[in-house]
């Protein structure tokens, strides 16, 4: 049964890729990343990473409901199948107006689609630590002419500073970036601030 729920889910993953060089690209990477339980068996006996599928298959475009995104590698594809956080996809279809904050937007799904919503009627803030799926958030936000969102390549924490944190190793755990250690994968020292602080005075309609 769960073969077949991952078969399909593949198969829609495959259906979004922008081009038939993207849709390549995805089936590649769906197949990478069956390998999952042997490389992560391998990791724990060894403490070494067989390969990385970011590594092998990069860049690709995916068509999502709300526009068409850059993605860095990696599984960010299922974020816009159609079957991906429906309760959540819900409450940003009734997002007609006010603030929405994006905390942890990745390559922005979420942000362009809340500035689709939200057009001239409210703002998105999108808040993302990590350098490399910042770049990505930029991109997507200018390829979607997203005019009403304000970018921060910050964390969210508890109180101002900086932060070390880890991006996700594939085979190594199921945590995407983490401040937990992560000995095998790249890390970067974040600036961070209170969430409080980076809104401001606005007074948010919806946080993710």
């Amino acid at each position: 049964m769960r073969s077949e729920l991952l078969l399909r889910q593949s198969l829609a993953a495959i259906r979004v890729g922008y081009t038939l060089a993207d849709k390549l690209k995805i089936a590649t990477n769906e197949g990478l990343n069956a390998s999952w339980p042997l490389v992560h068996a391998f990791y724990i006996k060894s403490g070494s990473v067989v390969f990385r599928p970011a590594d092998l298959i990069k860049q690709f475009t995916c068509r999502g409901e709300f526009g068409v995104f850059l993605c860095p590698g990696g599984r960010n594809y299922l974020q816009f199948l159609t079957d991906w956080e429906p309760s959540v996809h819900q409450l940003f279809l009734d997002l007609h107006s006010g603030v929405f904050v994006d905390v942890g937007a990745n390559i922005g799904s979420y942000t362009v689609m809340a500035s689709k919503m939200l057009g001239t009627s409210g703002r998105v803030i999108a808040i993302e630590p990590d350098p490399v799926y910042f770049s990505y958030l930029e991109q997507n936000v200018k390829i979607n002419k997203c005019t009403n969102v304000e970018l921060w390549n910050v964390a969210a924490w508890s109180q101002p500073g900086t932060l070390r944190l880890f991006a996700h190793t594939f085979g190594v755990s199921h945590l995407d970036t983490s401040f937990l250690p992560n000995k095998t994968g790249r890390s970067w020292y974040a600036t961070v601030k209170p969430l409080d602080w980076i809104i401001g005075t606005s007074a948010p309609n919806l946080v993710k």
